[in-house]
């Protein structure tokens, strides 16, 4: 049986107001799972109150099992948002005050005011799961879950840290296929794993190598190469450091602002249309869509949309939205439009009009902090949002329509599809 068969952690789910543990349920935890970690998720636990909980909590410890890793009460959704039974902090319900209207908790308990959340608890069942899965299996749970945007971030940043360490300026150019790696894995991480994207991006590191190579003579390589060891691969690394920031942050725009359309337009109670929309439309058309003059003329990036790709009717959805609304750009035409994708990442690595002071500040935080406290400090800085930066420069530039596509035969929407 192949790595990709064995069972790497068991999700034990349980009515959270039960209270109790059938005999059969201990054998299987103890036994049959025995050398698997488990999670215990108490489910439904917005109908139990706080006794029941911690009944359920202490029974589960009682037991003394040695593989279960995490027991988290969860609600999936609530059943009726203007009950409160415990504090989502410190899940007790002493001194409690709600506010149905704002969904403000004020608990005594624990001294916090918080906001009691139609979801809850689901982020720390990704998060723990994540700790506890293999390498080679942990990065492919990341990719499709949809929950946990930090677990994705996280990931992110171990990419280009990882990177980092190896990274430097040579005179063979292999520092590219470096960069290149760099922009697959950032790629898979927010799940934009497209068919024959490993191709693509093997093609052009390969391409933009050769140039290298055959554009810049070799004592101008060699000069550059040697400046960047006397400065302990400083170049190489701020380098290396930002390129991450600003491709991770043009890829998580990319992935909110795709959930955030499908989401609205897949809810028959929501419209697309509004002033927010219009904006979340113009920076998608910008991210999908980069206007001509902004790509390099000579890129070997700028290639044409793919038109072999196809959506079998299982992994579509029908999308509805009003006809006076321009067509949404669904996750069949991410795949269909593979190429813009990547010419849309080079295209952002060149819009560095407006952060050349950001640059500049994390090169200073790098030289008086080193290389991991800067990319800390610097990960999520908004001047870095180059997808905000060049839809600011760039907005009387932009397409008024996104490309037409037929979206008569599709079925439902999967972010998560790979076919």
């Amino acid at each position: 049986m192949g790595a990709e068969h064995h069972i790497h952690i068991v999700w034990y789910v349980i009515n959270a107001a039960r209270g109790r543990l059938e005999d059969f349920e201990c054998v299987l935890v103890r036994d049959l799972f025995a050398h698997i970690p488990v999670i215990f998720i108490l489910n439904k636990a917005d109908l139990a109150d706080a006794d029941q909980l911690l009944a359920m909590k202490e029974t589960i410890k009682k037991e003394g099992f040695t593989n279960v890793e995490l027991v988290q009460a969860v609600v999936s959704k609530r059943d009726n948002p203007n009950i409160c039974n415990w504090c989502p902090e410190c899940q007790k319900d002493d001194d409690l005050m709600f506010e149905a209207k704002t969904g403000l908790v004020t608990c005594a308990i624990c001294d916090k005011v918080t906001k009691q959340e139609n979801i809850y608890g689901l982020e720390m069942i990704v998060h723990g799961t994540c700790e506890l899965l293999p390498d080679m299996v942990r990065d492919s749970f990341i990719a499709a879950q949809i929950l946990s945007l930090a677990e994705k971030d996280k990931r992110a940043k171990e990419i280009v840290l990882s990177l980092l360490k190896k990274f430097s300026l040579d005179l063979s150019g292999d520092f590219i296929i470096d960069i290149a790696s760099l922009f697959s894995s950032l790629f898979v991480v927010w799940n934009f794993n497209f068919h024959g994207m490993e191709d693509i991006f093997g093609d052009i590191a390969t391409t933009s190598k050769t140039q290298f190579v055959n554009m810049i003579d070799w004592k101008m390589r060699f000069a550059v190469s040697m400046l960047d060891k006397m400065a302990f691969k400083m170049l190489s690394k701020s380098g290396m450091a930002i390129t991450g920031i600003m491709t991770n942050q043009m890829l998580r725009e990319m992935y909110k602002l795709i959930t955030h359309l499908v989401t609205k337009s897949s809810n028959p109670n929501l419209s697309i249309g509004d002033t927010e929309d219009s904006r979340e439309l113009e920076k998608l058309k910008l991210l999908l869509m980069p206007p001509d003059h902004l790509l390099p003329s000579a890129s070997p990036l700028a290639l044409p949309p793919s038109s072999s790709s196809s959506l079998s009717s299982s992994s579509t959805q029908q999308l509805s939205n009003s006809t006076d609304d321009p067509p949404l750009y669904t996750s069949a035409d991410l795949h269909n439009q593979n190429h813009h994708l990547v010419a849309t990442d080079h295209h952002m690595m060149h819009q560095l009009v407006g952060v050349e002071s950001s640059i500049q500040s994390f090169v200073v935080s790098m030289h008086e902090a080193g290389v991991e406290k800067a990319l800390d400090k610097h990960w999520d800085d908004p001047s870095f949002n180059i997808v905000t930066l060049a839809l600011e420069n760039s907005s009387s530039s932009l397409p008024q329509t996104l490309p037409s596509f037929d979206s008569s035969n599709l079925t439902r929407v999967n972010l998560e599809d790979d076919t």
